[in-house]
């Protein structure tokens, strides 16, 4: 179990709405600019570095978890209860 269904419910409608907004925005990157459509590629560069920037930090972040984990330091209430760490609970990388 990952959490209580009503927090996973309202998480994946978040995600959902959330994922959607770029069908609204994005059309008003490409303007009559053909071929070059320089505003729309900048924010593709933009979102692809933001994108390498923030699995790093995911990665980094989710690893120093696992090293508290494995130090026994209390991870607080949004982290895996006893017994998972008990059954041998880390984040995945």
């Amino acid at each position: 179990m990952t959490g209580p269904h009503v927090k996973r419910a309202v998480v994946y409608a978040l995600i959902n709405s959330l994922c959607n907004t770029p069908n609204i925005w994005t059309s008003y990157l490409y303007r009559n600019a053909a071929p070059r459509y320089i505003l729309a590629f900048a924010v593709d560069l933009a979102a692809a570095v933001g994108l390498v920037f923030f699995a790093g930090a995911t990665w980094w972040y989710l690893r120093r978890q696992n090293r508290k984990i494995e130090a026994g330091i209390d991870l607080g209430s949004s982290g895996p209860t006893k017994l998972q760490i008990e059954n041998g609970f880390r984040y995945q990388l």
